[in-house]
């Protein structure tokens, strides 16, 4: 089940949690596995080779991937608890490569991804200068829900006083 969250988060049998994650209804049989940072990686054995081998070849399909697919491989990855340093550095890499890209970030993709770091323990200082200030862009144009997503993950990131004085001036 979990590996259908990397194939597809289109699918209609996945919708999102309370903090913005895609998840994968009634998918309570994983078992665990440490990883990094103490979290516990909800993937058994033969899954957890599928999902190993899918991030092996990452490198040669991230450069042609668009914002949508940056997103929801980090969301798959966070509810998968998988964060291995190297795929997760990949990705941060790949989602900060293109300005241009970046910009064209909708709320709901920024609430998604704040997530996935929190979830990730994501501490990159690039990658948080970079959501910072996006917060605090888009905080004006954030819905309701996009908003309470968004301030959820920048407390889970530590964002500082500013950043909610951006967000809690729109409610």
């Amino acid at each position: 089940p979990a590996a259908r969250a990397l194939a597809s988060a289109d699918d209609g049998a996945l919708a999102d949690d309370e903090d913005g994650m895609v998840d994968d209804q009634g998918s309570d049989d994983a078992s665990s596995r440490p990883t990094r940072e103490g979290q516990e990686c909800l993937l058994p054995g033969e899954l957890r080779t599928v999902v190993e081998a899918v991030t092996l070849r990452l490198p040669e399909l991230l450069p042609s991937a668009d914002l949508h697919t940056l997103t929801l491989l980090l969301n798959a990855l966070a509810q998968l608890r998988f964060a291995q340093k190297d795929v997760t550095d990949l990705l941060t890499e790949e989602l900060l490569a293109n300005e241009a890209r970046f910009q064209r970030m909708t709320g709901r993709q920024l609430a998604m991804i704040l997530n996935s770091a929190a979830r990730l323990q994501l501490f990159d200082p690039r990658l948080l200068d970079a959501m910072v200030s996006k917060t605090r862009q888009q905080a004006g144009s954030l819905d309701s829900q996009a908003l309470c997503l968004v301030a959820n993950a920048s407390a889970k990131l530590q964002f500082g006083l500013d950043t909610f004085q951006a967000l809690y001036a729109q409610v």
